[in-house]
């Protein structure tokens, strides 16, 4: 029985060149996983997490306490508040802030305010609903 040198050696070259496809495209996808894990990381805060953080909420619950306010010199608790998340996107945050008024002093005034998170870039307060907001 007679080989055929040329068409092992043609068969051979035909299954290396289709693994080495299949190498490069394991390669690529392996590569954009890691981008992204890096990339959300980074931007989120946590490494597999794209919910927003306590600070986040914090910050756009501010956003829902500035235009009720009475005073326009207000400086806000920033490093005192309390936040919880009673359920799957919903947050809860206790805080207070400090109306300035030359004529009556400081006014100490305690708020809670309850937001949910809708999707999309957490610091974009369209992203977020106002479920309730309590000033004591």
């Amino acid at each position: 029985m007679k080989r055929d040198y040329l068409a092992e050696k043609a068969a051979k070259k035909k299954v290396t060149r289709e693994a080495m496809w299949i190498l490069l495209i394991f390669i690529v996808l392996f590569l954009a996983v890691m981008f992204r894990i890096a990339w959300r990381s980074e931007s989120a805060g946590g490494f597999f997490s794209s919910m927003p953080s306590g600070d986040d909420a914090y910050e756009i619950a501010k956003d829902y306490i500035m235009p009720t306010l009475r005073s326009s010199n207000v400086e806000f608790a920033d490093k005192d508040y309390q936040y919880a998340k009673s359920s799957d996107s919903v947050y809860v945050i206790k805080s207070y802030f400090q109306a300035k008024d030359p004529s009556s002093g400081n006014a100490k005034t305690n708020y809670t305010v309850t937001i949910k998170y809708n999707g999309g870039t957490i610091s974009n307060d369209r992203n977020w609903s106002l479920l309730n907001l309590q000033e004591n």
